[in-house]
């Protein structure tokens, strides 16, 4: 599986299938967490472009080729039902499983061999089997090669591991990631101590030269710390030459005081200017906004937006750091405007929460053309302050943009501020925020992506709106075109999702969700969204893991999260706990009455149910946006059938649970509606 695809026999025969569809099921089920699929979702998988008969036949052409592989227990290996095919793992050795056990047996040799290939990736040879595999296939290489520098990483930490080995350690790991810091630094003390400094500085300035080249940023303070160290080492005499050893990498000092999240958090801060309100706090703001972004593509940690309501907060941090660290938040970035009018300098800095350190200070000037350098070197910094190798698949290409392209940047973040609140004519306006932005940058990924989020979620917004159908078919392409333009968006991944979700394409939905928690599985917003589509499709164990981990790394959440905690939890059959994320925002989207008043029929609490049915329909009234006049009979028809249920038995339980709460509101005339506190946060994931 390292390299191209080979199937062997015991004896060493090489048995591979040969058509390239077979061995992409075979290869699909091979890294499959479970080692089974349905049939419905591989002939997705691998016929994504055929219709669903055309891609059963094929299915099962494939499978009639594997199970006439000439090899005597080729039934018992692969095993096909009417519903799924699975492999028997047990009857497999996999050279992935063989690298990892080398590597746990602390044999770097052994491991190094199964990496000796010029380009030791996953599956190579299968890219071309669909384009959907292709999506699957590029992220399990992704995952594959990081989880394996990093257990590479971990057996450079052992303390029997000689300098030897380090080297060979050092090696395999640049194969798999050449811009990985930590094997940069072994290599050069490798060569210096085999062939002196001219080695160690060639090696060094070529891989400063890549740096630059894929992302037009020098190498940390670390490397470059080594260097000088080298050097001065160079300078002594021999004899003194002993009297100091370089050192690798900087230890992490010991941590106190709060305990430390699983998954480092960072929150973006944006401080007020002075004057409040002016254009230097729109700049920060827009600022602080991309740099969650390009933070939020890392896999490595969760990232969201915090705004402070003076900007004394941030003058004297240390009241802010704490009270972060006490919420789990371990690095805090200020984003600061000018001091006065006559400045056009921002301020940026990274503090860790626990520790009160300042790690990062940086300064720069309100030109957006400029801005993406800065993204990426401040998260190419904090990377390596975390030891998070710098990945290709990771970190944009920060090639300076036009002011075309700025522009088009400044449509894109307008129309995510806008996005958010949940309004007709907000979402109106982001529209032709992000239709402006396509025009001026064909180019922009997010902005097709964001497009596509908008036009999926007008069916809530506006209720009955009758062009709800081109709407979703334009989402469709659009969100297509966005992965066209970069598939390991975990964005896109999602909204892709949805896309599929709302046309009940269950399987494809399924599949793009999994790639984009796959891509980022420490991003609130796609856990959040996971969690919802989980519930949607009758998998509502895993919608309440998805949803409860979502909730536990996000200190701070967008008041769209209990929203779609509430219904998650009315469709696990927890009413008391959608009522209480309904509590949080009782106004966040115009149907949100009808789940509290399903969710109190069902607990045999007629009163309340009336009250919220009551408040449904009138909140469902005044956001109508199909043909009026219109019934109440149809209000409630709308709210039964609109959300794409997979399961018959929670379209029965919501509907069971709304015709009892209209029938209590029938039989009596409710007092005014209950309304919860509302707590609106101004918060931006």
């Amino acid at each position: 599986m390292i390299g191209p695809f080979r199937l062997f026999d015991p004896s060493g025969r090489d048995i591979t299938p040969k058509g390239r569809k077979t061995c992409g099921l075979i290869s699909y089920l091979l890294l499959n967490e479970h080692a089974r699929e349905s049939r419905a979702r591989l002939a997705t998988v691998l016929w994504s472009e055929s219709d669903e008969e055309h891609a059963r036949a094929s299915l099962r052409q494939c499978i009639k080729e594997i199970r006439n592989l000439p090899v005597g227990d080729a039934g018992a290996v692969f095993q096909a039902d009417k519903m799924d095919i699975a492999i028997d793992l047990s009857r497999i050795d996999r050279d992935i499983d063989l690298l990892a056990a080398d590597i746990r047996a602390r044999n770097p040799a052994n491991a190094a061999r199964w990496l000796e290939a010029p380009e030791p990736a996953l599956l190579q040879g299968l890219d071309e089997c669909d384009p959907l595999f292709y999506k699957w296939l590029q992220i399990r290489r992704s995952n594959w090669s990081e989880a394996t520098v990093n257990e590479l990483l971990g057996l450079v930490d052992e303390e029997d591991i000689t300098s030897a080995d380090e080297a060979i350690i050092a090696k395999s790991i640049l194969k798999l990631d050449p811009f990985s810091e930590r094997a940069a630094e072994i290599q050069m003390i490798a060569l210096f101590e085999t062939g002196g400094l001219q080695p160690a500085i060639a090696y060094f300035e070529t891989y400063r030269g890549h740096l630059a080249d894929e992302y037009e940023i020098e190498p940390s303070r670390n490397l470059l710390g080594l260097v000088d160290m080298l050097r001065e080492r160079a300078s002594r005499p021999a004899k003194d030459a002993h009297k100091a050893e370089p050192a690798a990498h900087m230890r992490e000092k010991p941590r106190a005081g709060h305990s430390r999240p699983e998954t480092p958090t960072i929150a973006v801060i944006q401080a007020p200017s002075a004057q409040g309100g002016s254009y230097s706090d729109h700049i920060a703001g827009a600022f602080a906004t991309e740099l969650a972004a390009t933070l939020g593509r890392f896999r490595e940690w969760s990232v969201f937006r915090v705004e402070v309501e003076s900007a004394g907060e941030i003058d004297q941090p240390d009241a802010l750091l704490e009270r972060l660290a006490s919420q789990g938040i371990e690095f805090a970035f200020f984003v600061e405007p000018p001091t006065d009018a006559k400045s056009s300098d921002f301020h940026i800095s990274c503090h860790d929460s626990f520790d009160k350190e300042l790690l990062v200070a940086e300064r720069f000037r309100a030109k957006p053309n400029e801005w993406t350098a800065v993204f990426n070197n401040m998260s190419a910094r904090l990377a390596s302050h975390l030891n998070v190798a710098i990945a290709t698949a990771r970190l944009h290409r920060n090639k300076k943009v036009s002011p075309i392209q700025a522009a088009a940047y400044d449509f894109w973040l307008d129309g995510q501020k806008l996005a958010v609140l949940w309004q007709p004519e907000t979402e109106e306006a982001a529209i032709r925020c992000y239709e402006r932005a396509i025009e001026l940058a064909p180019q922009l990924p997010h902005a097709y992506s964001s497009l596509a989020a908008v036009l999926n979620s007008r069916w809530i917004v506006l209720p009955g709106w009758e062009n709800d159908a081109a709407d979703r078919e334009r989402a469709l392409q659009l969100a297509q075109h966005a992965l066209r333009l970069d598939n390991l968006d975990h964005r896109s991944q999602a909204n892709l999702a949805w896309s599929h979700l709302l046309e009940r394409r269950w399987d494809c939905a399924e599949l793009h969700f999994r790639l984009a928690h796959d891509l980022n599985p420490a991003n609130p917003s796609t856990l959040i969204a996971y969690a919802l589509a989980s519930s949607f499709m009758g998998n509502h164990r895993q919608a309440r893991q998805l949803s409860d981990r979502a909730f536990d790394i996000c200190a701070i959440r967008e008041p769209y999260f209990f929203g779609y905690r509430s219904t998650i939890a009315f469709l696990a059959g927890d009413y008391k706990d959608c009522l209480r994320s309904i509590e949080q925002v009782p106004d966040i989207f115009p149907d949100i009455a009808g789940w509290a008043a399903a969710s109190h029929a069902l607990l045999g609490q007629k009163v309340e149910a009336a009250q919220y049915a009551g408040q449904f329909v009138t909140s469902m009234r005044e956001r109508w946006a199909g043909q009026k006049p219109v019934s109440d009979s149809t209000l409630v028809n709308w709210f039964k059938t609109i959300f794409p249920l997979r399961r018959e038995r929670d379209r029965k339980l919501l509907a069971d649970g709304m015709d009892r709460a209209v029938a209590s509101w029938l039989s009596t005339e409710p007092p005014a509606p209950p309304r919860g506190r509302r707590r609106g946060l101004s918060i931006e994931m």
